[in-house]
Order: C-alpha cells, then sequence, then structure tokens
C-alpha cells in the first residue's frame, strides 16, 4: 500500500496534483514515473502555490466502482499531515460520505471541521459543497466524541463551549470527566478502566479541571 509520495510537485489542476516521485538514494526524478494524487479541496489550493518544489504526500489508496459496480479504478488521495489523514478517513466513515464527496466538501482546513463537529455547528458544516442540512446533522451524530485528537490549540477552548453546553457539574457527571473518559476509551482503555482513573484524578484534584488536564493526570494512574 502507497502511504507516502515524495517528489516534484509538476501541476496542480483542480484538486489533482501531479508528483513525480524522487528516487530514495540518488534524490533524482524517476524517469518517466509521476502519480496523480487527488487532494481535499483546502489543500489543493495551497499546492498550486507550489509549482515545482519538492512536497510530501501522505497517502492513502482507494478503489472507485463506475457504472454500478461493472468497472472498478484505483485512486491515490494525498494529505499534507498524517493526521489529516486520520481525520479524511474517519469523516469518510460517516454514512453517506464516501471519498470523492469528501474531496469536494474539505475545502475547509480539517481542524476546522472537527471544531464544526465538537461544537455540534450544524450551520458551519452546511457552508461546506456537498454537505446538506440533514448530512451535516448526520456528520454530528456520528463524529461527535471521536474528534478531539483533530482539534488545535486555541481550538480545544471548543472544549469549553462543549462543557457548557452539556451543562456544568462535579465528579463523572462533568463535561471535562466525560470528554476525558471518551478520549481514554478511543487510546484503547476499557471504559470501566477510564472512568476509574478519571476518578481517582478528580478525586485527587481540588477545583475544577479542564478534559486536558484530567486526561494527562491519568497517564500517572495504574
Amino acid at each position: 500500500m502507497l502511504t507516502r509520495i515524495t517528489g516534484r510537485l509538476e501541476s496542480v489542476e483542480g484538486n489533482v496534483a501531479t508528483v513525480a516521485p524522487l528516487a530514495s538514494v540518488s534524490g533524482g526524478d524517476v524517469m518517466g514515473m509521476a502519480y496523480a494524487v487527488f487532494t481535499p479541496a483546502a489543500f489543493a489550493e495551497r499546492l498550486a502555490e507550489r509549482p515545482g518544489s519538492v512536497v510530501t504526500l501522505h497517502t492513502i489508496e482507494v478503489i472507485e466502482q463506475h457504472g454500478g459496480g461493472t468497472s472498478f479504478s484505483p485512486r491515490v488521495i494525498g494529505f499534507e499531515t498524517r493526521r489529516d489523514r486520520a481525520f479524511f478517513e474517519l469523516f469518510t466513515t460517516v454514512k453517506g460520505v464516501g471519498p470523492r464527496k469528501a474531496l469536494r466538501a474539505l475545502v475547509l482546513p480539517m481542524a476546522e471541521v472537527a471544531r464544526a463537529i465538537f461544537q455540534r455547528d450544524a450551520t458551519a458544516l452546511r457552508r461546506m459543497p456537498e454537505i446538506g442540512p440533514r448530512l451535516a446533522e448526520t456528520i454530528i451524530a456520528e463524529l461527535h466524541g471521536k474528534v478531539d485528537p483533530f482539534l488545535e490549540g486555541p481550538a480545544r477552548a471548543g472544549s469549553q463551549v462543549e462543557s457548557s453546553g452539556r451543562g456544568t457539574g462535579s465528579g463523572l457527571e462533568s463535561g471535562a470527566a466525560r470528554q476525558a473518559i471518551e478520549a481514554l476509551v478511543r487510546l484503547g482503555e476499557a471504559p470501566a478502566d477510564a472512568r476509574r482513573k478519571v476518578e481517582i484524578v478528580i478525586k485527587d484534584q481540588s477545583g475544577d479541571l479542564e478534559a486536558d488536564a484530567i486526561l494527562a493526570a491519568t497517564f500517572g494512574v495504574s
């Protein structure tokens, strides 16, 4: 499976970048070879400003069917970072969102889309191409609680919005505690162990803690 391409960016047409891979030893172009790499709309705009430069794309391969399943063609899809690639893979798990639709829809940076999902902001999602009211609600319903790893820097203030939306509380019923438990479960903890660790942290601390602080403190709990 192709997971990364480093090469010279020959052109960008629409959301398709043509990349001539570099030989890993010599650093020169691999003679006669170039990949057509499909990219999300937001990333394609940035790539279009860099023709001739050397770029690294983190990739996935998908098989697209045509004619009601009578024929198939492979596609390589490229992303700026591994995290963007992971978000795309998560985004396309939503019913009604395939790779082709996701490529056209993602005109915003992945972190902004993740924040809209986290904050249940259906209006922001509906501003994206291909995303109507019903699909926006479906995306939120299926992905809310799964996008925490894709929030960036100050965007984690969105966790405060989420907490206020759920209502304040104490103990394991607080918004911050629930977010920390959900994050631990996504990292592989059993739900019961995640709740136990968060409960220990909350009991040992005075005052209200944000989800990030609770999560960090649980790493020291056995």
